[in-house]
């Protein structure tokens, strides 16, 4: 079965099939149909997740035997296999055949492809991956309808913005979805639900430089916690949303926390980074911060950040100010070379 990526949330609701495949080359419409499929399989008791990247010299036999052999703690598993290449080889392409046509009992099947093309769909393997799974569709969002994947995104969030505004945004990404992405979870914190100004959003996203919310954790994989710091309290001088400061510094941490995860399994670097769809930034002071870290600090970090989370919700009492400032302080000794 194939369908677009935007039709997996209802098609989930009425069936999860042990084999699924997601291939395209829209890495954010990708990495949302993995979360959707893996959330739909832990609802329903899939909760042991074995992941496999297939580089070159990857052992499709072993990786045959894991995925027959049964859990002693849990029936239930989800498989999430990654093809950077989209090109598994000869030995790889029957066990994906075996796989679709035979499916492991009580086990949840996650292919993940890029782009392929049409010689490869066309290929005995692809083809009965297809007929026996479900194939999801990540295709690329073109320029003329991005605007209008713009307004559905905010509508999703509870807010709603004219044409003239989601054009706006539209031209600021220049046809980037994952920026397109991140200006909208950014406006979801720093305005209500409903209807959104042009006014407020044109105003905000021009204004995203002089606040510099995303250079505090550059600051932070230098090590210049004086910079860290200065930008924090400069941010608080300008009266900046303090939800949008912990978004920023959450949603780096947990990438950071999913780097250290797939380190530990063995991955090598640039396939993390391809896994992750990591940034240049991150391709550029993350091989050494990995190696000076260990997964409890990841932890400790989250953790710290759920905390200060309370405090901006006056649930707990303290300066969320001063909680972030510690943060950065904690951050800067974990890494610290032993």
């Amino acid at each position: 079965m194939r369908i677009d990526s935007n039709e997996l949330g209802n098609h989930l609701k009425k069936q999860l099939l042990a084999v699924n495949i997601i291939h395209g080359i829209e890495p954010l419409l990708a990495q949302e149909a993995l979360d959707l499929i893996v959330q739909s399989a832990k609802s329903k008791g899939y909760n042991v997740r074995e992941t496999y990247v297939a580089d070159t010299g990857f052992d499709w036999p072993s990786f045959r035997a894991n995925c027959q052999s049964q859990s002693l703690f849990a029936s239930q598993k989800i498989i999430d296999l990654r093809i950077p290449t989209g090109k598994p080889g000869t030995t790889g392409a029957e066990i994906l055949t075996e796989l679709s046509v035979s499916p492991p009992p009580d086990t949840i099947v996650i292919i993940s492809l890029p782009k392929i093309d049409y010689r490869t769909q066309q290929s005995k393997w692809f083809d009965t991956l297809q007929k026996n799974g479900l194939l999801i569709q990540c295709n690329l969002i073109e320029r003329s309808h991005l605007a209008q994947w713009i307004t559905q995104r905010f509508q999703q969030q509870g807010q709603n913005i004219t044409p003239h505004s989601a054009e706006f945004i539209a031209n600021q990404v220049e046809g980037n979805l994952l920026a397109a992405h991140q200006e909208i979870q950014k406006l979801r914190l720093i305005f209500p639900e409903g209807p959104v100004l042009d006014s407020d959003i044109e105003n905000a996203i021009v204004d995203v430089s002089r606040f510099q919310v995303f250079d505090l954790m550059p600051a932070l994989y230098k090590r210049d916690l004086i910079q860290f710091e200065r930008i924090l309290y400069g941010l608080k001088a300008e009266a900046e949303a303090l939800p949008l400061i912990l978004w920023a510094l959450n949603e780096e941490t947990h990438l950071l926390e999913k780097t250290l995860e797939l380190k530990n399994k063995g991955l090598r670097f640039p396939d993390i980074a391809r896994q992750l769809y990591l940034k240049p930034l991150h391709n550029k002071f993350y091989p050494s911060l990995i190696e000076h870290c260990s997964t409890q600090l990841g932890i400790k970090l989250i953790h710290e950040l759920h905390h200060i989370d309370r405090m901006i919700k006056g649930v707990k009492n303290g300066d969320p100010w001063h909680a972030i400032a510690n943060w950065g302080l904690i951050f800067v000794r974990g890494f610290k070379k032993t």
